[in-house]
């Protein structure tokens, strides 16, 4: 593995960090929002004036069945993606330093580099070099004489 994909890992640790704070907010709505989509038996008088109602008990079970098949779906992905994180974000805790905060700040938190800088009271560009300089030293760390532990 060379050094521009090693970092084009990190970044896509970015992403799924993002996709994965989006799916935890989706699994959040399934759980608060799961009866809204129930019909709320509200009666309704046709032209021949015969009452119709819908099924409240089959309705509850389906939409209780559809929000588990949802959820599980979404923490299948979601525990897909941590698996993929995994060995990347490893790399990232390890890291010491100011380096190494900035690259959880920036890969983990998902933060952009202007508010890394203002939390660590430094130039936005010293942080810039910093976060390039600490992804050097992990890929030095991590890949010793073309053997990668990852």
């Amino acid at each position: 593995m060379n050094y521009s994909d090693f970092k084009d890992e990190f970044y896509k640790v970015r992403e799924n960090r993002r996709t994965i704070a989006s799916l935890i907010e989706s699994i959040a709505d399934l759980q608060t929002n799961a009866f809204a989509r129930l019909n709320s038996g509200v009666v309704d008088y046709s032209a021949d004036r015969v009452q119709k109602t819908c099924d409240p008990d089959k309705a509850m079970v389906e939409a209780i069945d559809k929000v588990n098949r949802d959820k599980s779906e979404l923490v299948n992905k979601l525990n897909r993606l941590r698996e993929e994180n995994e060995p990347f974000e490893r790399i990232i805790f390890e890291a010491d330093g100011t380096g190494g905060e900035i690259l959880r700040l920036f890969f983990i938190e998902v933060l952009n580099m202007k508010a890394i800088a203002k939390r660590l009271h430094y130039d936005e560009n010293y942080i810039y070099e910093l976060r390039k300089k600490a992804l050097k030293e992990a890929y030095e760390k991590e890949v010793k004489d073309g053997v990668a532990r990852l």
